[in-house]
């Protein structure tokens, strides 16, 4: 089995890789996960691992890419993808025709690759080419561990559980689920295998009463994060239902806020699925009768997932997380949202209702390039120049 696949992916999201861990059946599984679009599976990023694979698997024979095809492939991906890229060198060649031998080397890598800042990795901005990569033997990897930060005062993200309570406010955004960044490209999905300079991208932003925010101080060390996470939030619905969103972002000291990723939850939805959530990844069942009405104005406790995706903070950036009505940060996602204009909701901070972010962070020794990328660069990641947090504390 052979799986590529894009955190921030308009068409599918990124809830796929959750799956990742289950599939033990086949003889041979490759994954390779990255930031960027749908068609960025077919790209020169990853087109000769696809080769490799099916080579061995279907042909039966050592990969060795035609030299027309080597040849002709920067003119054919010009076309598609925007600029001219060169496919990987054929890495299987010093093995001759000898496909057992080959095909033992090729046995021995690790399942699965993953791709750092796509988009960042040519000269041309925004092009399908990464800058680094990891190499591991299972997703997400083995050794994360839960980083957990608190929601404290004045929009502030803290290592340590605020003993003071506190309460901030925001209106549901009825506007919201319209307004998916990149929502007049339906009508031609085709320029998304284009550099993101080529990609309509209007990425609004959630008025101050409309979303909640908090950030870490400028972190002191990097911080790898590979797989799901969550918000432990609690909240005093102001309706009988609605649906909640959060955002994680990168405020970098260059001025810019870079998406990273999203989550979202209907809390009418209350029973977690226990065969498929852990103390990072949260599900739930869905089902009709593990449904009920939000009880106004009483608190409420629940876990609201944010999908698999891999990222790396560099020191000196500060984590960000909003909490809002869905919408506006998907490139065309939409959402019927259940949401009424006017009605406000409380989300708690420290005390008694101690929200909270939950990462997966991944100790590794990652060898990254430490200046950061264009902003426009990054493909399914785009910036806007950063803006303070401006809660509203509830009355």
């Amino acid at each position: 089995m052979y799986m590529t696949g894009a955190w921030q992916d308009e068409q599918t999201g990124s809830h796929f890789a959750s799956m990742i861990g289950s599939i033990d059946s086949s003889p041979d599984f490759r994954f390779i996960g990255f930031n960027g679009h749908h068609p960025d599976g077919y790209s020169p990023m990853v087109l000769n691992r696809w080769f490799e694979f099916l080579s061995f698997h279907v042909a039966h024979r050592v990969p060795k890419l035609p030299e027309p095809i080597r040849m002709l492939a920067p003119s054919y991906f010009a076309q598609v993808f925007g600029y001219q890229a060169e496919l990987e060198p054929d890495r299987f060649a010093h093995h001759g025709d000898d496909v057992d031998a080959a095909y033992e080397e090729f046995l021995a890598e690790p399942r699965i690759r993953l791709l750092f800042e796509n988009g960042a990795g040519s000269e041309v901005v925004g092009a399908t080419s990464h800058r680094y990569e990891a190499s591991i033997k299972s997703f997400p990897p083995p050794e994360v561990t839960p980083r957990r930060w608190w929601f404290d005062a004045r929009g502030a993200l803290v290592d340590i559980r605020p003993e003071v309570e506190g309460v901030e406010s925001y209106l549901d955004d009825p506007e919201a689920g319209e307004m998916a960044y990149s929502r007049e490209l339906l009508s031609d999905l085709n320029r998304f295998t284009l550099p993101t300079t080529q990609i309509a991208r209007d990425w609004t932003r959630f008025s101050d009463d409309h979303r909640v925010a908090f950030e870490t101080e400028p972190l002191a060390t990097t911080i790898v994060v590979a797989g799901s996470g969550h918000v432990e939030l609690y909240l005093r619905a102001g309706s009988a239902d609605t649906a909640v969103q959060t955002t994680i972002t990168e405020v970098r000291p260059d001025g810019f806020e870079q998406r990273v990723q999203c989550g979202w939850h209907r809390p009418i939805h209350r029973v977690e699925d226990v065969d498929q959530s852990d103390d990072l990844r949260v599900d739930y069942t869905f089902t009709e009768e593990d449904s009920a009405p939000l009880e106004i104005g009483e608190w409420l406790s629940f876990r609201l997932p944010i999908y698999p995706f891999a990222h790396v903070f560099r020191p000196g950036s500060r984590v960000r997380v909003a909490i809002s009505s869905p919408g506006r940060d998907h490139p065309f996602w939409c959402y019927d949202n259940p949401v009424t204009d006017g009605v406000a909701h409380e989300v708690g901070r420290g005390g008694d209702h101690p929200s909270s972010l939950v990462l997966p962070v991944w100790p590794t020794d990652l060898d990254y390039d430490e200046d950061y990328p264009h902003p426009d660069a990054l493909r399914g990641q785009p910036t806007r120049p950063v803006e303070p947090i401006r809660n509203y504390a509830a009355p």
